[in-house]
């Protein structure tokens, strides 16, 4: 008989706190549009880097870092959302490419998303 695995044995893994958000676009009054981000839920999750890739794009240093963040089944992910989370050095950001649900148990969903660092040199 094979047996299940208890819903809260992964919690411990989970030692990441993000926020969810949505984004829309809004006039901003001069014929152009402004972005507003809005929290939509939050998770204790686990991020996890994948793959990483360069490139030197108009005098600027763009990388941009393949992630897979793993939390307890929710619904409602979009792709247009974004993950924010917050570390004692500063904040990053993490669109969502992809949204699984592992083994189609709703017990886990992964999310495959892209970091986005911009620096200048």
């Amino acid at each position: 008989m094979r047996r299940r695995k208890s819903r809260n044995s992964d919690l411990g893994q989970y030692t990441q706190f993000v926020t969810f958000q949505s984004m829309t676009l809004t006039p901003d009054g001069g014929g152009g549009n402004s972005r507003v981000e809005a929290d939509e839920s939050t998770a204790w999750c686990r991020i996890m880097p994948k793959a990483a890739v360069s490139e030197f794009i108009h005098g600027q240093l763009k990388a941009n870092t393949t992630h897979v963040i793993e939390l307890r089944y929710q619904t409602g992910f979009k792709a247009s959302w974004r993950v924010k989370f917050e570390t004692s050095e500063g904040i990053r950001y993490f669109a969502i490419e992809g949204v699984r649900d592992i083994d189609e148990e709703n017990r886990k969903i992964v999310l495959f998303c892209q970091e986005e660092l911009d620096k200048e040199d």
